[in-house]
């Protein structure tokens, strides 16, 4: 039996995926006036020193997963809080989404 030749096939090279613009949007723009470089340097180093989710711990759980750090009276009521390690906890994304749901949800009813 004859070998058959390899029929070289064609692949297209990877597409370059371009990343989405950013749209500039009002509170994006607040939030890089509110959340500057000192900012970061506290955050970063709070999240060094607290590695744990507040609320999961109070369930007994360990998670470090997607840490945000979170003021605990927030910076519309009291600004002047903002480096404030004492108004200052950790969080992972569910527990902080939650809590600024209930923050903005209660803002926005009338009492």
């Amino acid at each position: 039996m004859k070998k058959r030749k390899k029929i070289p096939v064609w692949k297209p090279k990877k597409l370059l995926v371009q990343k989405k613009l950013k749209i500039e949007t009002k509170q994006r723009s607040v939030n890089k006036k509110q959340y500057d470089y000192k900012w970061r340097e506290v955050s970063k180093t709070f999240r060094k020193n607290n590695p744990f989710c507040c609320d999961c711990l109070k369930s007994g759980e360990y998670n470090s997963k997607n840490l945000h750090v979170d003021h605990i009276i927030p910076l519309v009521e009291k600004p002047e809080l903002k480096y404030e390690v004492s108004n200052l906890q950790s969080l992972c994304r569910k527990h902080h989404s939650m809590k600024t749901f209930k923050e903005t949800l209660a803002k926005k009813k009338p009492t």
